[in-house]
């Protein structure tokens, strides 16, 4: 019996990817998980914050900053994933209406589903045919007088 690679469904087909909704929720529980632990020690950390107010003030917004910033970080991902499954899906004749914005220079590099990008069979070959059209410059060897 074959195996199945990762990465295909049961039909042979590739997966498509899925949307980061699950990360979403996980986010969202963790915060509550947190919010609950506040809540329950708000008198104790009320107190710890008052101890200086302006470190902790300032570290609490860069916490929240950070938060918002991650939050905004996986909801982006949203249309990039669109794409993704969108052009997965196409027609090589088909156009896409949207542009990604993260993916940009893939999608400039699979615009035309031709392939011609084409990676050397050897880089090592390709470096040294490089050199060898462009030598590194060298500097003069100090000429010392014979005795």
């Amino acid at each position: 019996m074959a195996r199945k690679r990762q990465g295909e469904t049961a039909y042979g087909g590739p997966r498509a990817l899925t949307p980061p909704g699950l990360f979403l929720i996980r986010m969202l529980i963790f915060l509550t998980l947190v919010g609950f632990l506040i809540a329950i020690l708000h008198e104790q950390l009320i107190r710890a914050i008052m101890s200086n107010p302006g470190l902790n003030g300032l570290i609490i917004g860069v916490l929240a900053f950070g938060l918002l910033y991650s939050f905004r970080q996986v909801i982006r991902l949203y249309p990039e994933i669109r794409w993704v499954n969108a052009f997965r899906i196409a027609d090589p004749g088909l156009t896409i209406s949207h542009k990604p914005r993260l993916l940009l220079p893939m999608a400039t590099m699979l615009r035309d589903r031709t392939g011609w990008y084409v990676v050397p069979e050897d880089p090592k070959m390709t470096l040294k045919k490089a050199l060898e059209q462009n030598p590194p410059a060298r500097p003069p060897r100090p000429e010392y007088p014979v005795r």
